[in-house]
């Protein structure tokens, strides 16, 4: 019901104009304003809150390197692998964009002839030689 009172009225548009007063002014006062966020006192406090954790870090017992999981990061050996994941796809180009060849369900297995250090692995499937994500590849059916 607003919006017919104010027609009502017959009052000029000026909305426009206010909006950009008023960004003006919020411009003006964030300007006029940000030596006093950015002065010395702050400043000092963050460098002590910054220096309070470094000591904080450094009185904590060092943790023992976890092992590293033999399924993410280990290499696999040429020869044949099993994938472990279902729809991964065999691509012709060792990106995400490759051309799709085939799709291979869990536990097919395919020859791993190379692995390229960017996650992927060059594999052979009968007759078709593409490439796969090394993540979805492993030693055990």
């Amino acid at each position: 019901m607003r919006l017919p009172a104010l027609k009502r009225l017959k009052l000029p548009r000026v909305g426009g104009w206010i909006g950009a007063g008023a960004l003006a002014a919020a411009s003006f006062w964030a300007g006029h304003s940000f030596d006093r966020w950015t002065s010395a006192a702050p400043q000092a406090a963050v460098q002590a809150h910054k220096a309070a954790d470094k000591a904080a870090d450094q009185a904590k017992p060092a943790k023992a390197a976890a092992p590293k999981s033999s399924k993410a990061k280990d290499t696999l050996q040429p020869g044949t692998v099993y994938v472990r994941r279902g729809g991964s796809v065999l691509r012709d180009a060792a990106k995400w964009s490759g051309h799709p060849l085939a799709h291979k369900d869990k536990g097919a297995g395919v020859i791993l002839l190379e692995q390229s250090g960017d996650g992927w692995a060059k594999v052979k499937d009968g007759n078709v030689t593409g490439w796969m994500r090394a993540s979805v590849l492993g030693d055990k059916p």
